[in-house]
């Protein structure tokens, strides 16, 4: 086997990875609220024109280094109003998290970095630095990110929430 062989193999994996990020979401009634995640990423093109077009296309291949967008939609299928809705994602493994990249509208967000046992405002996330000293964390040490729906959501009503991350 080449290197250019282990190379594909290698990132196949990483994107595997990627792809398969953990979503978790604590609903009221959570039969009711459907979730999709999808991994994405910016391709940005040049037109015959001289033109920059930045497009998102699906994150099929990803190299070290390269911004991967996560976006969970979710959507309230039922007849009924949806209320308590959490949606947690896990930060995937081999990649770091984009500072101040989660978003979602009308939602309170907070991290963790102890494996999504404990959530917290970025300020008050505390770990333990190298000389044994509490710290506050970097975003690059975060775990998960919980992002918790204020309002309740209307039958049929719908919205998305997402951040990034970037490849090691």
């Amino acid at each position: 086997m080449n290197n250019r062989s282990t190379v594909k193999q290698t990132l196949a994996a990483l994107c595997a990875l990627l792809l398969s990020a953990l979503v978790i979401a604590n609903v009221a009634d959570a039969a009711n609220v459907k979730l999709i995640s999808v991994a994405e990423r910016e391709v940005v093109t040049t037109t015959a024109d001289g033109v920059d077009v930045t497009e998102i296309v699906p994150a099929e291949s990803v190299i070290p280094g390269e911004e991967v967008i996560y976006t969970t939609y979710y959507n309230n299928t039922s007849d009924r109003i949806a209320d308590k809705i959490v949606i947690t994602n896990q930060v995937p493994e081999h990649t770091r998290y984009k500072a101040n990249s989660a978003i979602g509208a009308d939602t309170a967000i907070t991290y963790s970095v102890d494996g999504g046992k404990s959530f917290a405002a970025p300020e008050e996330l505390m770990v333990t630095g190298k000389n044994g000293e509490q710290r506050v964390a970097r975003p690059s040490e975060y775990t998960h990110i919980r992002w918790a729906y204020e309002p309740v959501l209307p039958p049929g009503e719908k919205g998305s929430v997402q951040f990034r991350v970037v490849l090691r």
